[in-house]
């Protein structure tokens, strides 16, 4: 204790040196840690640069340029194949917008701007688009008005009128269609009655009209709203089967095909989810006609669209009845069948005798074809829409 009291100036001196010490050491450690996280930072990206450089093409910037305006240039491209998708009354919204003196996207986008404005607001979606159209012309409105809707019942078994126009025209701009239950029941026996009706329409008297199969296959799917009323959700939807129905049956006329024997919906009325902004909808059909029919019917479907229209056929299968059921045994069979003709009778004292075995004719074993080539194909397919850019209510 005397020699601390002696040298009290000397500890205080060494108690501040070793505290300044121990803080700089702290320091030091810390920023040596620091400068060895960096190190290891540069080195690794230094690694990460020599794999890039190492492989083609190198991450210059002339290559990055390039890779941008790929990318937009994809990105347009896929902006533009989108309507091939199903997109409602194209070519009729096209029309319209060149009536009024516009493009048609631009009165797109000015109308999901007004109605999501105005939506939140309480305004009813009929009053909103009665307003909207208010914003044009009204001579050039009644003109592209009236151009529309006769630009959709020229390719189309659907009865656009004044009452419904408006309907038609709001799903062209993105809002999906609705109506009350009775009066989308009614649409849809109004559409069965009319595609029937074209279906069954012939151009002479002598042409063979066109067959259904039983009363269930004239409801073209929807045989389910005999007895049930639409439910409020399902109501878009019916829209989007529909058209896509109508369009094939007029496909399925124009083929050639007389016969249909099956045609139902195999998912539910909302369809499948495809990615986050595409439905599928699953469909089989079984139709009768000659293979040219066929042939002519699945090529159309291939190039649908060309009609903004996408069918994707799953599979299919074909099926006929033999021509020649007595070889058979006297009953009918499913094609294709083979037949092998008999070798050449030997006669009865030829048969007394030892002789070498005759060589069949050449056309042994040789199909024998009947005179009609009619074939039963039964065809899973489903029909892709794009849904992605409607306005959500």
């Amino acid at each position: 204790m005397v020699i601390i009291r002696k040298n009290i100036t000397l500890i205080v001196v060494l108690a501040v040196t070793l505290t300044v010490a121990g803080v700089m050491i702290f320091f030091v450690f810390r920023a040596t840690s620091g400068m060895k996280k960096s190190t290891d930072a540069v080195a690794d990206l230094r690694n990460k640069i020599n794999v890039l450089n190492e492989k083609s093409p190198a991450p210059l910037r002339e290559n990055l340029e390039r890779i941008q305006n790929d990318s937009k240039m994809i990105k347009e491209k896929v902006e533009e194949l989108i309507p091939i998708f199903g997109t409602p009354y194209i070519k009729p919204l096209e029309a319209f917008a060149d009536k009024l003196g516009e493009s048609s996207q631009d009165i797109k986008k000015r109308w999901a701007e007004t109605y999501r404005t105005e939506i939140v607001r309480g305004n009813t979606r009929n009053l909103i688009f009665m307003n909207f159209l208010r914003t044009f012309d009204s001579e050039k409105l009644k003109d592209a008005l009236d151009v529309f809707r006769k630009d959709v019942m020229a390719n189309s078994r659907e009865v656009v009128n004044e009452a419904t126009v408006h309907g038609c025209l709001m799903e062209a701009l993105g809002l999906p269609r609705k109506m009350d239950e009775m009066s989308c029941k009614l649409f849809i026996q109004n559409m069965q009655t009319a595609v029937v009706a074209y279906m069954r329409e012939t151009e002479d008297e002598g042409q063979v009209p066109f067959i259904f199969h039983d009363a269930n296959v004239e409801k073209l799917s929807f045989e389910k709203f005999e007895t049930a009323m639409p439910m409020p959700k399902e109501v878009p939807f019916i829209f989007k089967h529909w058209r896509m129905v109508d369009d094939l049956c007029a496909r399925i006329k124009k083929s050639g095909i007389t016969y249909l024997e099956v045609f139902k919906r195999d998912s539910f009325i909302e369809g499948s989810p495809l990615h986050s902004d595409y439905i599928v909808f699953e469909y089989t059909m079984k139709v009768r006609g000659s293979l040219d029919s066929i042939r002519a019917l699945l090529n159309s479907m291939m190039e649908a669209y060309r009609d903004n229209k996408v069918y994707v056929v799953k599979s299919m299968s074909l099926t006929s009845k033999d021509e020649v059921p007595g070889i058979l045994g006297g009953s009918a069979a499913t094609a294709p069948s083979t037949v092998r003709r008999p070798p050449p009778k030997r006669s009865p004292e030829a048969a007394s005798f030892e002789e070498p075995q005759e060589e069949a004719p050449k056309d042994f074993g040789v199909p024998i074809l009947g005179i009609d080539n009619t074939v039963t194909a039964e065809i899973k397919f489903e029909y892709i829409l794009h849904v992605g850019n409607e306005i959500k209510d």
